[in-house]
């Protein structure tokens, strides 16, 4: 028996023996770190090392997590945008912290036996954790604003095709809800791939097919044409983009058209070109000239209509398609034209070619109930200054007109509107012309003495920008020109 014990205890410790050597000789599994679902093992050496193993796992997740793309839908399109510049983000350095603590709470509560059973197993030591994501609402913000172009789709009125006898109905459009997006995205307590709907607002087309459905085309209100057959060219261009944009716009009662609106924006891209425009008081070429004949036309048309005229600046000088006062000067996002429909029926816009180089404006929806007639008057009149340029590109001896100086004036117009009853009613407006600079151009060797006798209207002479006293002949000019406001008339399409 004795012997039968000794032996069990022989092979109880031999087993003992090979069961420590395999225990020692087993590699230590380890920790891992399961973070926001990525695993990365993490050394346990030393604290040292865990900490600095720890912390790189953070923020190669971090990194991971806020490079990833949030897909931005309006329904239509959808945009992606990486989650960092939505306002998303994670506090790292807290993030390691927690994940620390966890992890020297669960080392140190691990008994022998279970540290013996993982390495017999090989079966590592799990901790999980999830990265805060932390939402920062302005730096979303900023990002939507951006974006708001991108989404907004603007309503589409109905619109009468006179010709056609047919109404296009009109669409609903939509713009971006920065409040609304920014509630979504708050919510979202993970950034990653994934689709957010953005928060979008409904916008009423001001015309529907019910608004026009009473206009009656048959009945003309008014009319003005005007021609620009002796500027044709790349004006030519400009006015019939111009025409068609306006053309098939609708007044209703009591609203107030604008024409930039309408228009929209002169760029190359929307049918414009590079024409004649006054810079300085001087001719250049810059996209768009042109257009202000197609705002002279309307408005015109909507004098003889009795219309009221909220906003309209004359030319910074006459236009030679229309007499003083019924002209319309426009600059794309400065100034624009506004008229106000004062009858309790819609009036429509017909923009029509009667012929090639002739642009007509009707308003459409009423007969008319007075004869509008206008007449104006000079009440004021300004010299103009000749100026002359040295130019090098000019051939030497030789010299060229390059502008007819005009006077500056004030005018008075004056709309007598008689109605059938033969009773009159008379209504008043100013418009302000400014002198026309006479402009030469010098080649070399030309001397002021061979230029014509300048007029008696001409004020002073100004030779490359610096005025000559001893030239001038009646005081300066801006003893008398009123000074115009900062975007007239410096900048002015014709």
């Amino acid at each position: 028996m004795p012997g039968v014990v000794k032996a069990a205890w022989t092979i109880l410790a031999g087993a003992s023996a090979a069961l420590a050597l395999w225990v020692g000789l087993a590699p230590d599994p380890g920790v891992q770190a399961v973070v926001s679902g990525y695993t990365y093992p993490l050394p346990t050496t030393s604290s040292a090392a865990l900490r600095g193993a720890v912390q790189e796992a953070i923020a190669l997740r971090t990194r991971q997590l806020l490079d990833h793309e949030l897909h931005l839908s309006d329904r239509s399109e959808t945009f992606a945008v990486a989650a960092q510049d939505l306002g998303y983000g994670v506090d790292q350095t807290a993030s390691a912290e927690q994940l620390l603590q966890t992890l020297s709470k669960l080392i140190k509560q691990r008994s022998a036996v279970g540290r013996v059973t993982a390495r017999l197993l090989g079966k590592p030591l799990v901790v999980r954790h999830e990265l805060a994501i932390d939402f920062d609402p302005q730096v979303a913000r900023e990002r939507l604003e951006r974006l708001r172009v991108l989404v907004e789709r603007p309503a589409v009125d109905a619109q009468l095709l006179v010709a056609e006898h047919e109404i296009l109905p009109s669409q609903m459009g939509q713009q971006l809800s920065i409040e609304g997006s920014l509630v979504r995205l708050g919510s979202e307590t993970q950034a990653g791939e994934r689709v957010v709907e953005l928060s979008l607002e409904e916008i009423e087309p001001t015309v529907t097919e019910a608004a026009l459905a009473p206009v009656d085309v048959t009945r003309v209100l008014s009319s003005y044409e005007t021609s620009f057959r002796g500027k044709a060219g790349p004006r030519a261009v400009n006015i019939r983009a111009a025409g068609r944009y306006l053309n098939g716009a609708v007044l209703l009662p009591g609203e107030t058209l604008s024409f930039n609106s309408y228009v929209g924006r002169r760029v190359h891209g929307r049918g414009f070109v590079d024409a004649p425009v006054i810079v300085n008081d001087e001719l250049e070429e810059d996209v768009g000239g042109g257009v202000c004949q197609v705002a002279t036309t309307l408005h015109a048309a909507a004098i003889f209509g009795a219309l009221q005229v909220v906003a309209r600046r004359s030319h910074s000088r006459p236009s030679g398609y229309a007499p003083l006062g019924l002209d319309a000067t426009v600059i794309d996002g400065k100034v624009d034209l506004q008229l106000r429909n004062p009858y309790a029926e819609p009036l429509l816009v017909y923009v029509s070619f009667p012929s090639a180089y002739v642009i007509r404006v009707e308003l459409l929806g009423r007969l008319p109930e007075k004869v509008v007639r206008h007449e104006y008057a000079v009440t004021h009149r300004e010299p103009y200054a000749r100026r002359i340029w040295n130019k090098s590109e000019m051939k030497p001896g030789t010299f060229e007109k390059k502008q007819k100086g005009i006077e500056g004036m004030d005018v008075v117009s004056v709309l007598t509107m008689e109605g059938p009853d033969g009773q009159r009613e008379k209504r008043s407006y100013h418009s302000k012309y400014y002198p026309v600079p006479e402009v030469f151009w010098l080649g070399e060797g030309v001397l002021q003495a061979e230029l014509p006798r300048a007029a008696d209207s001409v004020s002073e002479i100004v030779v490359d920008g610096i005025e000559s006293a001893a030239e001038m002949r009646r005081g300066s000019a801006s003893e008398t020109r009123e000074e115009p406001p900062p975007f007239s008339p410096r900048n002015e399409v014709l």
